[in-house]
């Protein structure tokens, strides 16, 4: 972006910003691919948007474990008979309030990833609350695929539920990343009410029929002990623990309504502790 508005400007003008990281002495990476590792999103607008936590710490337990604390947390704000069944999808959906939303973000650990980053979820969420009155009206799915087994972890995390969830199988890539968490028909169990009959469970019509005041947290129960078929479609998919032997683990997704206000389309990809400039202006 900055070349195109100064065609006079060559790419080593930008390197000293450019080549600026927040952990340059342990962390250092010269390539484009490298160099989004430790990259982040700025300037453009989640509405709209699905954001899903596929970056989890499997090599550290305690933070795992953390994350399940969070969950029962926040599980323990929903009544048992407040809960519903999901359908089209096995599972469970209730109403909860948006601050117990952001504050299961805030509190969940995860892995640095450039697609996603639990504090510019928390700033839009209430930037759409308190400026345009948007996004406050909140839902939460616990999902439980029938064909799978009760989660491992203890009972006690589930207590609100009307039944312990199945686990969710999904296996991470050789980078460590998590296999895609939220379904398309996952994306309408808070909408039905807001669709047509017959209406295709297809993302482009869950963002389409998705009110601007409602948003979705889905949460999953992952099978910690699920190995993935070498010979099937998550052939290039691994387990989650070494020897597919692990703990149920907790990971989640957002799903986020189309404002109801016009938001900035541009996108912009920064270096850690590294602003943005255009046409000499610093964005940040």
């Amino acid at each position: 972006m900055v070349l195109q508005s100064n065609p006079d400007l060559e790419p080593v003008d930008l390197s000293p910003r450019v080549l600026v990281y927040r952990r340059e002495e342990d962390e250092f990476y010269p390539t484009r691919q490298g160099a989004m590792q430790t990259s982040r999103i700025t300037g453009g607008s989640l509405s709209g948007s699905t954001q899903q936590s596929l970056r989890l710490k499997f090599e550290e337990l305690e933070a795992l474990n953390r994350n399940v604390d969070s969950l029962s947390v926040l599980l323990s704000s929903v009544q048992e008979i407040d809960w519903k069944p999901t359908k089209g999808a096995r599972g469970y959906v209730a109403k909860i309030d948006s601050d117990r939303v952001i504050e299961f973000i805030q509190n969940f650990e995860l892995h640095h990833s450039p697609s996603m980053d639990p504090d510019s979820i928390v700033r839009h969420i209430r930037r759409e609350q308190q400026l345009y009155g948007d996004l406050n009206q909140w839902s939460l799915a616990v999902f439980s695929p029938g064909q799978n087994h009760e989660s491992r972890l203890d009972r006690g995390v589930f207590s609100s539920l009307p039944t312990v969830p199945n686990v969710t199988q999904r296996g991470v890539s050789q980078s460590g990343k998590l296999e895609v968490l939220l379904d398309k028909v996952h994306l309408f169990v808070d909408i039905l009410d807001f669709t047509p009959a017959g209406c295709e469970r297809s993302r482009a019509n869950a963002r389409l029929y998705r009110p601007s005041s409602r948003g979705l947290l889905a949460v999953y129960i992952l099978d910690g002990q699920y190995e993935p078929d070498t010979e099937g479609s998550s052939h290039n998919f691994r387990s989650m623990f070494s020897e597919a032997n692990g703990p149920d683990v907790v990971a989640y997704g957002i799903v986020l309504p189309e404002s109801s206000h016009q938001t900035p389309a541009d996108e912009y990809y920064v270096a850690e502790g590294v602003g943005v400039i255009h046409d000499g202006v610093d964005l940040e």
